[in-house]
């Protein structure tokens, strides 16, 4: 048999080159399938550490939140959205449902002193202290003062938000009155904002308070407050620091702003002058001699815009640009030409290079005039541009009937009270000391001495001042104490 041992090698070589590319694609497909598992591997893991980090963070951010929450609150808590009634007490004491009291008591917090309050609207807060828990459920009483610091005074019916708070002892408030102020009312400023502040547990920056005197209701605002900008302020040594009236506070600022634009003025009057005087120098220094007088020459008067006239002798071959500079170096002028009469030509700077003879003026005297035209659209012209304030000046607004009532209630307190006998304890009318036997406060007396308030007489007017309400004679007594 004939076998053809060639072809046979060259077909064995051939499926073995094809098994060895069939081998190598395997091969390179298994790497590409390992750097593939590989980088999805490295993807995974990286955002895996991401993910660990963002909780991280997160759990960090938490903490965070949850000690500043706990410094602020002492860990109690209390938040609730209530919705706002207008009561008419004075300074910033509210009332709060007996839900509130049944919340905190639990806590401990009746123990902590005084009760203050973060109260949230919108943008504004502001913080109180409790009065009394004799509020509607679902309702929060609040005075004229909390009201005009949270804006509520438009609102017949709006929601606040009410958290426990723990405040610092305030060491420093300014104030500023707003509007005119007290005018050139003759006050005892000093004992004036003491009255006002006495009837506050805490203060805000940003309040506004409100001071009655003489019939009249004076907003004071509450500019800056330290060592923060929420602080309690009872029985403490608190510096008052009194700006002068948003009025006078305006007129010193015009007063300011006026010399600055005059100063403005001057130094721009003073800098344009300059420019001028180095504008005419420049060009006197570019004005050609005249030529002797046995030389050709052209007498050029120019009539100047103040009336007078302005002569130099020219040579006829001389450039248009001497007379140009002539008048600048007199009068400053930039933006003007030249106008000859009967018959009437113009000479404008696009001739300067030329010569007097070529343009026209050749005789022995040539009269011109000058006339002004308008500067290119480039150049600024020399005026000052006022500010305009272009703040929207919101309308007034009317006050809600609710408010409106609440507001006046408590001015005919506050009128009725500067007219009140002076001769009082902590603010309070003087009763009789109890007799001998037993008396009507007997058993609140006890708690109270029981609890270290061993002043009886005192005991006893809070008492009656409050009708036996021993939570709230036990909240005054500790705001005198504290």
């Amino acid at each position: 048999m004939d076998f053809d041992v060639g072809s046979r090698a060259k077909k064995l070589a051939k499926e073995q080159e094809a098994r060895r590319e069939a081998a190598r694609k395997k091969l390179q497909k298994e790497r590409e399938w390992k750097e593939q598992a590989e980088k999805l591997r490295v993807e995974m893991e990286l955002e895996s550490q991401r993910r660990k980090a963002e909780q991280l963070q997160r759990e960090l951010e938490e903490e965070e939140r949850r000690l500043e929450d706990e410094r602020v609150t002492g860990g109690i808590a209390y938040k609730q959205t209530l919705r706002a009634v207008a009561i008419d007490n004075d300074g910033d004491k509210i009332t709060l449902p007996v839900s509130a009291l049944e919340a905190l008591n639990p806590q401990n917090a009746l123990d902590m002193g005084v009760l203050s309050f973060e109260l949230t609207h919108l943008s504004a807060t502001t913080h109180a202290s409790v009065l009394e828990f004799v509020a509607d459920e679902g309702t929060i009483g609040i005075p004229p003062k909390i009201a005009k610091s949270l804006d509520l005074l438009t609102h017949d019916s709006v929601h606040i938000g009410v958290r426990f708070v723990r405040l610092a002892r305030g060491r420093f408030v300014q104030l500023q009155p707003l509007g005119d102020g007290f005018g050139d009312r003759q006050l005892d400023l000093k004992a004036l904002l003491e009255r006002t502040l006495q009837n506050h547990t805490t203060i805000t920056q940003g309040d506004i308070l409100l001071v009655r005197q003489g019939g009249v209701t004076f907003d004071i605002a509450v500019r800056q407050v330290l060592p923060e900008p929420q602080v309690q302020i009872l029985n403490v040594d608190l510096e008052v620091d009194v700006l002068p009236s948003e009025a006078v506070d305006a007129a010193r600022r015009a007063a300011e702003e006026a010399a600055l634009a005059t100063a403005r003025a001057e130094a721009h009057q003073k800098a344009k002058a300059e420019r001028l005087q180095a504008i005419q120098a420049d060009a006197a220094g570019r004005v050609p001699d005249e030529p002797p007088t046995e030389m050709p020459r052209i007498k050029i008067v120019v009539r100047l815009p103040s009336g007078s006239p302005a002569t130099r002798f020219f040579a006829p071959n001389a450039a248009l640009q001497g007379i140009f500079d002539m008048v600048i170096a007199a009068t400053g002028l930039e933006h003007f030409q030249l106008v000859a009469n009967y018959p009437r030509r113009v000479f404008t700077r696009l001739q300067a290079s030329e010569s007097l003879a070529s343009v026209g003026l050749s005789g022995r005297q040539e009269a011109l005039f000058i006339e002004a035209t308008t500067p290119p659209s480039d150049i600024v012209a020399d005026t000052l541009v006022e500010d305009v304030d272009m703040r929207t000046v919101d309308g007034p607004t009317e006050m809600a009937a609710t408010w409106r009532a609440a507001l006046d209630r408590w001015a005919a307190a506050q009128d009725a009270a500067l007219h009140a006998p002076t001769d009082t304890v902590h603010g309070l009318e003087p009763v009789a000391s109890p007799g001998e036997g037993p008396h009507l406060w007997d058993t609140q007396l006890a708690e109270l001495a029981a609890m270290g308030f061993t002043n009886t007489a005192l005991n006893i007017q809070i008492l009656e001042k409050y009708q036996g309400r021993l939570l709230r004679v036990v909240n005054y007594l500790s705001e005198l104490h504290d």
